[in-house]
């Protein structure tokens, strides 16, 4: 089984109960669940992604089932590649939500549109991100987190001595971010 999120606050196990329980009631007993977490779908080397494809090129595993076909890839070509792989060598390729099996045709030919659905949804995906970013530049709104301490605060430290760098170590800040802050002091 292989079960991919996306990002740290994302839990996968949603995806492993679910497929436990497919793989229970096919009756295939001897699983092994490799997980990524905080991995894109569009990186083509993700840990345990990596160790998957290991176990398959030396014939470890029969078949593989994913909850559904974008948590192995977002990228067409790739997601090609790894069922022209996975077939060559004689591995299943199950897609739990989708209940598709590309060991046929029609399997591989559905296989492929979901791919290039995923890789069109994560470039619309994109194109939306740029679009609010440069909606948001051009209003003049400032991009980036909010600083943790006050202006204050820092011009205060260094007031009394203390160096820039130690600044921004003592305050997980950045040594660029307390000259700009000292400097706008000094302007004002």
């Amino acid at each position: 089984m292989y079960i991919r999120v996306s990002l740290k606050k994302q839990k996968e196990v949603n995806q492993i109960y679910a497929l436990r329980n497919f793989c229970e009631a096919m009756g295939w007993s001897r699983t092994i669940e490799f997980v990524d977490k905080d991995h894109r779908g569009w990186q083509r080397s993700r840990p345990a992604f990596d160790e998957l494809l290991r176990g398959v090129r030396f014939g470890r595993f029969d078949r593989v089932l994913v909850w559904s076909f974008d948590r192995a890839s977002r990228d067409c070509g790739f997601s090609i590649q790894i069922l022209d792989e996975f077939q060559s060598l004689g591995v299943q390729f199950y897609s739990y939500t989708q209940r598709i099996d590309t060991s046929d045709p029609y399997g591989r030919h559905q296989y492929i549109a979901i791919a290039n659905d995923a890789e069109l949804e994560t470039a619309k995906i994109s194109l939306r991100t740029k679009a609010g970013l440069e909606r948001v530049k051009a209003e003049g709104r400032k991009l980036g987190r909010k600083p943790r301490v006050s202006k204050a605060q820092i011009v205060e430290l260094r007031k009394s001595g203390i160096a820039a760098k130690e600044i921004a170590a003592q305050l997980g800040i950045t040594p660029r971010y307390v000259r700009k802050v000292v400097r706008e002091h000094l302007a004002s």
